[in-house]
């Protein structure tokens, strides 16, 4: 009985692991949040690719978000892509 119920336990665990995982990255504002602030971490660190690639993602979410796109923009400058930034600064 110990055994049976130590099995179901690790599959309901599995499981739930398993629902989170396959709802996305992009669906709960909160992750989305913290994606956000790991993103001006990045920038602040001046870790200009990794901030290129956590902004480009957020705004690949809402592309209409022009604070995302003056931010992608300067890390892009910073990382000698001129052109790049200034097609973030002309949107």
């Amino acid at each position: 009985m110990k055994i049976r119920a130590a099995s179901r336990s690790a599959t309901l665990i599995f499981i739930i692991a398993a629902s989170a995982s396959a709802a996305g990255s992009g669906s709960d504002p909160a992750d989305r949040r913290a994606r956000l602030e790991r993103a001006y971490l990045e920038l602040r660190q001046k870790r200009w690719a990794e901030a290129v690639a956590l902004l480009g993602a957020l705004l690949d979410e809402d592309p209409g978000d022009a604070r995302l796109r003056l931010q992608l923009g300067y890390a892009r400058q910073a990382l000698g892509d001129r052109a790049a930034a200034a097609d973030e600064f002309a949107l």
